[in-house]
């Protein structure tokens, strides 16, 4: 592309709807171009760039940004940039009004560049369900390689509704927030809410979110470590804008804590946020690194463990990422927080009585309540009451008794010794009793790992054994996961301690703790592996110890101390941290418990009625409130139908059906539901989105895809359709078409018009949810007539038929200036129709809008964490909105000629 300079005008081929753009930098290899309507930016290679330079000819009608519209008379081309003479005066071509859109139809009417009736009625139902989808609550939510969990949905929901999301997400082990985050993201990412998004985790959990985001949500994010190769003059968080990153990299090199301050994002989601220790006195660099980032962020996840278990500093300081304005002195915080406690009770006592009175206080109560906007934590209990979707734990324990390990103290990690011996003779044997079923083992070291691997296949040639422990790479770890996930792969998986953390096997069923951690923490995460939302059966734990040594007294201060086993234990952290010397001194010296049974049992008595004691000031002092913000019934049972309404009807497959027939590609109608596709030998495009020239496996039902991870799940979210929709609206397709009636004896010429009403505004105030592209159809005769109420399209479809060659020759001798007079006339029909749809569009926004802001500000009255910013925000997109609505145009789209 030569002759570049700044200043000229230019259209983007795959966008459209971006209006006029205008070239603002030219660079050696790249160029920026500014589309000012939809306040975006593209950076394109000066090679075979998608735009199309604009340059207008004589008689064309242009606008100009002030709104003026002028006749061409003549162009004139002043070293590159082009200026426009109307009978008043002379335009540059920087005057031209950005909004201007470059469909034109009629254009390619009267060159004879018809196309087939297939492809104008695959354009006409790409409009209507662009039309749908555009404004529906739930769009984002339906593509999830997920169950239908509806407190996960309403929680991505309260996230996805907000101005500027920044929450503290805080679901007990095995709800979901990684769901809640995605879905959230999902959601804003499709309506273009956010185009930056960060994810922040530690090390051993970036290939996870990676996996988790691609293969629920097909959202690809780029993943930075410190082997990341960086190209001179290159910096990876501004040059990529879906990004992975484990925190130990900004804390472990200066340059990469640099690169990241040249960057912002729109969203930073945090995981394990509890790791980000803080106190009055000081911050840790973690800390103090997601705070430099957060305040740069428009919005903030934060993801972290059950906070009442970790402190009131850890939570203030979490708060007080996400509003430091509001969360900034400690002490206040204690003196709101016991606040909080007496508000709880109270709540408690309406939540009994459950009539309409009480339901109106406890709603007032809600609205006092702090930070209880700004933070959602659903509870095992409070779900458990609703929905059944929790397995059973069910305890096997198996005593080894041998005279070599009597009174066995604590053991190294790494040690294979005679406790090692017996637990694998047992486990010999345990895995004779259950062969054909998955069965996940973990235990402390990798060094036990690889011991357990090479004598299980000693012992069991046939059986296959798939490793998973630290000294392993993602990628192999990933294949390893799959391995195990494979019905024909692995029958056991050998985890050491990192296994438990971020990883779901829920299609296996038992739970081998060849050896116990030390910590309650890491025992509700290994359980956690299988014990989750889309477990389908009861789950075996299997614990095998040896008696009279540190095993037997791990093993039954866990399951008679604190009932760990059968239940999560909730506060049994606390009473680790408080019995924690003791504990370490009888597993250090076991003979003091079984040479007096006394000494053990007063323990497990001691543990018992300190944990009974933990967990009843846990529940009293259990943020009743924030658990009733955090889930409400009716509602997320209205977002979950609205999914599955999606998920049921045979909208998707009828349109994706017509979409490869139109545009030649092959499908093949396979077993269980799915579908194979691949591009055929005569394709319509050059490229048809996300499909690879070898084909891939489909499905469009969630059972299927749930089951099977090696086909592509279609829904209306997934960038396939999406990128088809783009395609089909973007370009022609299906633009212009002429039709014949199948009956002769009638003369009379119609041209039926589809004109597609938008709004062009920044999407990140979602114009297309209140205000989406409507098409309006006008039907009119060669006189201008309008007959639109008279015909349906419906009517006129079942009465003719593709032109033939002659007819086609017809309709390209058309006089011009007649069919540009017709159209005419049917725009203004269209104008009329557009002026009550503009009207009802905006009022529907700025009712929503304006009572949310009414919300907010009466909220505000009561309770300061509401941020002046939300409701700023709310005003401001009521505001540009309005006017955007008001200036919405009336373009075009498609048109048949029916003689």
């Amino acid at each position: 592309m030569s002759n570049l300079i700044p200043g000229q005008r230019f259209m983007s081929e795959t966008e459209p709807e971006l209006g006029l753009g205008i070239l603002s930098t030219v660079e050696s290899k790249t160029l920026k171009i500014s589309f000012l309507a939809a306040k975006t930016e593209r950076v394109y290679g000066s090679k075979g760039a998608p735009i199309k330079r604009v340059v207008f000819a004589v008689g064309d009608e242009i606008t100009l940004r002030s709104g003026e519209k002028i006749t061409v008379d003549a162009v004139v081309d002043r070293e590159g940039i082009i200026a426009y003479q109307s009978a008043s005066d002379t335009y540059d071509e920087r005057e031209l009004s950005d909004s201007l859109s470059f469909n034109k139809p009629e254009d390619r009417l009267f060159n004879g560049n018809a196309d087939a009736p297939g492809l104008f009625e695959l354009r006409f139902k790409t409009l209507w369900n662009k039309n749908r989808l555009t404004q529906s609550r739930v769009r984002g939510f339906v593509g999830g390689r997920m169950n239908l969990i509806p407190h996960q949905f309403y929680v991505a929901d309260q996230i996805a509704d907000r101005p500027i999301p920044r929450v503290l997400l805080a679901d007990e082990v095995g709800l979901g927030k990684t769901i809640e985050a995605g879905l959230a993201l999902h959601h804003l990412i499709l309506s273009e809410r956010v185009k930056r998004a960060l994810i922040l985790v530690p090390d051993s959990l970036v290939y996870q979110w990676f996996i988790e985001m691609l293969r629920k949500f097909n959202l690809t994010f780029t993943t930075l470590n410190q082997e990341t190769h960086l190209e001179p003059n290159t910096n990876p968080f501004t040059d990529n804008d879906f990004v992975i990153v484990n925190i130990g990299l900004l804390k472990g090199a200066e340059m990469a804590r640099r690169m990241m301050s040249e960057a912002t994002w729109d969203i930073m989601v945090v995981d394990e946020a509890h790791q980000l220790k803080w106190s009055q006195e000081n911050a840790s660099p973690e800390y103090k690194i997601v705070e430099a980032i957060a305040k740069k962020s428009s919005g903030l996840l934060l993801l972290t463990a059950t906070p009442e278990q970790l402190g009131m500093e850890g939570h203030f300081a979490r708060l007080k990422l996400l509003d430091p304005d509001r969360f900034y002195d400690y002490k206040k915080f204690l003196e709101e927080t016991a606040h909080y406690e007496e508000v709880a009770k109270t709540a408690r006592e309406l939540l009994k009585k459950g009539d309409a009175e009480s339901e109106v206080k406890l709603k007032e109560l809600q609205d006092l309540h702090g930070p209880g906007r700004i933070f959602f934590r659903n509870t095992r209990t409070r779900m458990s009451k609703h929905f059944s979707f929790f397995p059973k734990r069910i305890l096997h324990a198996y005593p080894l008794e041998s005279k070599k390990t009597h009174h066995l103290g604590l053991e190294d990690e790494e040690t294979i010794g005679p406790s090692f011996d017996m637990k694998l003779d047992w486990l010999t044997e345990f895995l004779g009793r259950h062969q054909g079923e998955k069965i996940l083992l973990i235990t402390k070291s990798k060094t036990k790992v690889l011991c357990l691997e090479k004598l299980l296949k000693d012992r069991f040639p046939a059986m296959n054994v798939g490793v998973f422990h630290s000294g392993l790479s993602f990628v192999a770890r990933d294949r390893q996961a799959a391995y195990f996930a494979d019905p024909q792969g692995a029958n056991i998986l050998l985890c050491t301690e990192i296994g438990s953390e971020g990883r779901n096997f829920e299609f296996a069923h038992h739970l081998v703790l060849f050896d116990l951690p030390l910590y309650p923490d890491l025992l509700e995460q290994r359980i956690g592996r299988l014990d989750r939302i889309g477990q389908d059966s009861d789950i075996h734990l299997h614990v095998p110890y040896i008696v009279s040594s540190y095993d037997e007294i791990l093993y039954q201060w866990f399951h008679t101390g604190l009932d760990a086993f059968v239940h999560s234990a909730k506060g049994a952290s606390i009473v680790h941290q408080q019995l924690q010397s003791l504990l370490e001194e009888y597993l250090n010296k076991p003979e003091l418990c079984f040479k007096d049974p006394k000494v053990l049992q007063e323990f497990l008595e001691n543990t018992a009625r300190e944990f009974k004691e933990v967990s009843h000031k846990l529940e009293e002092g259990r943020d009743i409130l924030v658990e009733l913000n955090s889930f409400k019934e009716e509602e997320a049972k209205a977002l979950v139908s609205e999914v599955k309404k999606f998920d049921e009807e045979s909208n998707l497959i009828n349109y994706m059906n017509d979409v490869f027939q139109e545009l030649g590609v092959d499908i093949e109608d396979l077993d269980d539901g799915v579908f194979y596709i691949r591009p055929s030998d005569n394709m319509y495009v050059p490229y048809f989105p996300g499909l690879p020239v070898d084909g891939i496996r489909i499905t469009y039902e969630r059972k299927t895809a749930l089951r099977r991870e090696d086909v592509e799940f279609l829904t209306w979210d997934h960038p396939m359709v999406v990128g088809v929709i783009d395609l089909i609206l973007s370009n022609t397709f299906g633009n212009v078409s002429v039709m014949m009636r199948k009956k002769t004896g009638q003369s009379k010429t119609f041209i039926e018009t589809f004109f597609k009403l938008q709004a062009i505004a920044p999407k990140s105030l979602s114009p297309e949810r209140f205000f989406p592209p409507t098409p309006i159809r006008i039907l009119v005769d060669s006189t201008g007539e309008n007959f639109s109420a008279k015909f349906e399209k419906s009517d006129i479809d079942e009465k003719i038929t593709a032109a033939d060659i002659e007819t086609a020759r017809k309709a390209k001798g058309l006089p011009k200036a007649a069919v540009q007079k017709v159209l005419k006339s049917a725009h203004d029909h269209a104008l009329q129709e557009a002026a009550e749809l503009k009207k009802k569009y905006k009022e529907n926004m700025i009712a929503h809008l304006d009572a949310e802001k009414t919300r907010l500000l009466k909220l505000k009255a009561k309770n300061p964490v509401v941020r002046n910013e939300e409701i700023e925000a709310i005003a401001s997109q009521i505001e540009v909105l309005t006017k955007a609505y008001d200036e919405a145009e009336v373009v075009l789209d498609s048109l048949r000629v029916i003689f």
